[in-house]
């Protein structure tokens, strides 16, 4: 079901306009010590994508995981019936579609930052 991967896509999309709140590190030129960087020390692009990807894969694991929970909820009360062990089936699909393809938007970021460091040399 498309639900499914919708309902995680949009929970991980909730969480970005938290990062924005991230507090620097770092002691900077801004009285009381604080960071002139908002996003925490983050310089680079690279790291910016890596830091959003770490936060949305922190949060998205146990959604994840309640997921496939409800997945054998549906399983065990579909009871043989054709119709809802389908629907059952559809969910688990989804549900691993959404974790494979935040789990490879990491693999993606990493081989990108490693290319674009390896140009830079």
């Amino acid at each position: 079901m498309r639900k499914y991967l919708i309902f995680s896509l949009l929970c991980v999309i909730s969480i970005l306009p938290i990062l924005s709140l991230a507090q620097g590190g770092g002691a900077g030129n801004v009285p009381g010590g604080g960071s002139l960087n908002p996003l925490g020390g983050t310089d680079t692009l690279a790291q910016f994508i890596a830091n959003i990807l770490k936060v949305a894969i922190t949060i998205a694991l146990p959604i994840t995981a309640l997921a496939i929970v409800y997945v054998g909820f549906l399983f065990v009360t579909a009871k043989g019936n054709p119709g809802d062990i389908n629907k059952a089936k559809e969910a688990l699909q989804w549900t691993l579609v959404g974790l494979a393809i935040l789990l490879g938007a990491q693999a993606i970021v990493s081989i990108i930052k490693t290319t674009v460091t390896g140009l830079g040399d």
